[in-house]
């Protein structure tokens, strides 16, 4: 534990990069061991979402395929998480319009995506066990999310397009909700915040939220913010290009609007070192 600590705490002081992968395997194993002691998670059943969000063992994996290495696609427990999807305000998609919007095809073009940077594509793989699919409300709204007690699922929209913004559209969800997971295990750890109830200006909200949910914000989008500007000139066309320029921009002008996060109340003196190293 202590040899995990020394690594966090060098980490916060350097995070470069932010996806780090080793980082990344280490924390995922210390999950896995800890959620074997409880009885959650074996060899026999593997990984669920439904088992480990209602910290028992109820079902098999129910995988719709793989994607990548010890990553799979989840088929929806509408038995066992409805009540949490509705809480959510989760809406999934059905296992009959998975190969109408041709889910398993998208994905794992995301994936190829993220592994043109080794270890983000890694990091990914050692965080995200199951993928679930959300409907996408509209074209050109995406939606994903994460929950700090479900510590290897991540949930994304995928749409009925496939065109290559979609791809690095959906490449930026999967790194965005993992990214999510990844600081949450961190914080199993280490203490970011005094639990008072401060707020901060959030410029991906546009409005205040606690200070929890600005340095999440500030940390997944520093990692995007890394990986966008690593794929720049692996990129093919203007029009992809020209998009992911346009995102770095845009992430720069809002990390320019957290310049004075590191010094407001409610983060310890580790959330000020960490914040204040993640901007640029």
């Amino acid at each position: 534990m202590d040899l995990l600590i020394n690594q966090l705490q060098d980490y916060i002081k350097n995070p470069v990069p932010v996806f780090d992968s080793e980082l990344a395997k280490v924390l995922a194993q210390h999950k896995t061991n800890q959620l074997k002691k409880e009885g959650v998670l074996d060899e026999e059943v593997g990984y669920t979402t439904t088992n480990v969000f209602h910290k028992r063992k109820l079902t098999k994996p129910a995988l719709f395929t793989s994607v990548a290495e010890n990553t799979y696609i989840e088929l929806p427990d509408f038995k066992q998480l409805n009540n949490f999807y509705l809480e959510q305000g989760l809406e999934l998609a059905y296992p009959s319009e998975f190969n109408l919007i041709d889910v398993e095809g998208q994905i794992k073009s995301a994936m190829a995506l993220l592994d043109k940077v080794q270890s983000c594509g890694e990091t990914v793989r050692a965080l995200t066990r199951a993928v679930q699919v959300l409907k996408q409300p509209e074209p050109e709204f995406d939606v994903s999310y994460s929950h700090p007690d479900i510590p290897f699922t991540i949930f994304v929209s995928v749409g009925q397009k496939h065109s290559e913004l979609d791809t690095i559209r959906l490449a930026e969800a999967i790194l965005h909700e993992t990214m999510h997971l990844k600081l949450t295990l961190i914080e199993s750890h280490i203490t970011f915040f005094n639990g008072g109830p401060q707020t901060f200006y959030s410029p991906w909200r546009e409005e205040y939220r606690p200070v929890r949910g600005v340095l999440h914000g500030l940390y997944v989008f520093s990692a995007i913010n890394d990986f966008l500007k690593k794929i720049l000139e692996t990129l093919d066309t203007m029009e992809q290009k020209e998009f992911v320029l346009w995102r770095i921009e845009e992430l720069g002008q809002q990390f320019y609007m957290l310049s004075d996060f590191p010094n407001c109340d409610g983060i310890t003196e580790d959330g000020a070192t960490l914040s204040t190293n993640l901007l640029p």
